[in-house]
Parts: structure tokens; sequence; C-alpha cells
């Protein structure tokens, strides 16, 4: 049946709006009465052990569906959406299994007891905001009272979220002053000993000293690139004269990285 045209009050027809696929979404959305996703995450055992583990998370989830969701209509199965080992670091959001699995569709509702389950950096805040808060589904973190259904949840959310990037950026600030730390006290950083180190010790107590014969090598290699030769020249001459590198045979990569240990060094001194 064709539409009925409207007209001003002068004769002239009013052309009919024309629907967006944004408009047509929140139809959709209003239309479904929403199910509820309730996804938990721990990053390994150890945390599994706080206060963050995945019996806590999924307690205070059940407890705000029905205190807070099932009176508006909204559907749970009971599920909740599960990854025991995950690292928010390793594996952003949307390339989890579980999250794929999840598949939210506008109206349906996304919790998380904590907003460091979901979102760690303002990069995860605009594939969130993209992939769900634009298609009307709502999302819901539970420690910080957000609910993305309504304007000021939504508002709030991007403000958590640009604080998460900085606290993600002190805490890469800490690590790099943890690291150095460590190294000037002659200890192992990340499980790697730096150039120019090699381990010592016994029984699993092990700690760094000075490696002469490294320490040799990587004068050779900075006495080339101060020649003027690149790393890829660097990395061929090394390898044409057999200088020893424990980590394998000498690339642009490894010589870049020796060079650059021994300006440390040099520094240090």
């Amino acid at each position: 049946m064709a539409s009925q045209v409207e007209f001003t009050p002068n004769g002239i027809p009013i052309p009919p709006q024309r629907r967006t696929a944004s408009d047509r979404l929140r139809e959709q959305a209003n239309l479904n009465p929403g199910r509820y996703l309730p996804y938990v995450r721990v990053s390994d055992p150890k945390q599994e052990r706080s206060g963050l583990s995945l019996e806590t998370q999924q307690i205070r989830l059940a407890q705000y569906f029905v205190h807070a969701l099932l009176p508006k209509g909204v559907i749970w199965e009971g599920q909740f959406h599960i990854d025991a080992a995950v690292s928010a670091w390793k594996t952003p959001l949307f390339t989890r299994q579980t999250v794929q699995s999840m598949d939210p569709q506008p109206g349906d509702h996304v919790a998380a007891a904590s907003y460091d389950r979901l979102t760690r950096s303002l990069k995860c805040y605009t594939d969130i905001k993209s992939r769900w808060l634009d298609r009307h589904v709502h999302v819901h973190m539970l420690d910080i009272g957000i609910d993305t259904s309504t304007p000021a949840g939504q508002m709030v959310f991007a403000v958590v979220a640009m604080v998460a990037e900085q606290e993600s950026r002190r805490k890469s600030q800490r690590m790099t002053e943890v690291n150095e730390t460590r190294r000037q006290a002659g200890r192992p950083v990340n499980g790697k000993k730096p150039w120019g180190f090699r381990r010592a010790g016994t029984n699993g107590h092990y700690h760094l000293e000075s490696d002469p014969t490294e320490l040799h090598v990587m004068e050779q290699v900075a006495h080339q690139f101060l020649l003027g030769c690149d790393a890829a020249r660097v990395a061929e001459i090394m390898n044409l004269d057999q200088a020893t590198c424990a980590r394998g045979p000498w690339n642009r990569y490894t010589t870049r990285r020796a060079y650059n240990a021994w300006k440390e060094l040099r520094q240090a001194l």
C-alpha cells in the first residue's frame, strides 16, 4: 500500500523523511526486550584467587540482573560468557573467541562486573562504541555504575575510557622504571638478559654479571656504525668475520640492538 502524502498549508507536498541505518537499528532495539549477556574474565590463576575471581564476578552479575534488568523484561538464559585465562593486553576484546560468540543484537545488554574486564584503552573504547553502542547494544559496568542505554551513561563511559588510557601509559612508565632498577642491580629484565651481561649462579638463584666476550663484540658493532655503515651492512660484516653472537646470526635488527645497548652502557659509565 502506498504511503500517504502529507501537504503543507499552502498545498506543497512534504517529502517523506528518509530512515537511516541508525534509525532502523534504534527501532529494532526498541522492539527487542533484549538478552542479558554477562561477561567474566580473569587474566591468570593468581587473579582468580583475588577479589576478582570468576565466582565473585558471576555473583555480582546475577544480582545485577535480578535487581536492574529483570523488571524491564530483559531475558537471561542463565549463561555466563567466560574467559578463564585471557590477558586484556595480549588479546584485544573483539579478537577473543568468547566475545565473538556472544553476537549481541540491537537491544541486548552486555555486562561486566568491572570496567577493566572489557576496556583497557581508548582504542578498545572506540571499538566498543562502533561495534556495540552505535548498534544500540547496551553496555553495563557494575563497579562504576555505567549503563550506556542512557546518554549520561555513554558520557561517563567515554570519560572512563580516557582515564583507562592514561592509567595504561602510567603503568608502562612504571614498568620502565622497575626494569631500569633491576638492570642496575644486575638482575634479569623481563626474563631476558640484557646485552653485555650473562647469567651466573646455581640452584635457580641467578644474577647478572658483565660478559667481556659480548661486550667486545658490541664494541665491534659500534665501531662499524661509527664508520658510517648502515645496520644491514654491519650485519654482513659481522657474519663474514664470524663474530660470536649467542642470539643467533647477525641481522639488521640484532646489530641495531647491540649498538643501542652499547650506547646505553657508555652513557651509564
